[in-house]
């Protein structure tokens, strides 16, 4: 059996400590600074669809408000079929 010697010094074993704890400080802030930037960009895109419904639950309310005071034009299906058979009339 072959048996390996590993000889470290105390020194040797807390500068290993160091600079593993720095490596895996640096790694986790990386990762941690990331996840923040993707968390604000989905918070502005919730903030953009929300005013996007606002705008068009304000639009729906405005055109229910103005169905129901009577200021919709109102077209006479009626008098545009007649016009429209006379022309057909006319061309034939």
């Amino acid at each position: 059996m072959v048996a390996l010697t590993v000889s470290l010094t105390v020194f040797q074993l807390l500068l290993l400590l160091l600079v593993s704890a720095g490596a895996g400080f640096f790694i986790r802030t990386k990762q941690i600074r990331k996840k923040q930037q993707r968390i604000v960009e989905l918070e502005n895109e919730m903030v953009s669809n929300h005013a996007e419904i606002l705008k068009l639950q304000h639009e729906l309310a405005s055109s229910r408000k103005d169905a129901k005071s009577g200021n919709v034009p109102v077209v006479q299906i009626k008098a545009d079929l007649q016009q429209a058979d006379l022309t057909k009339k006319k061309n034939a």
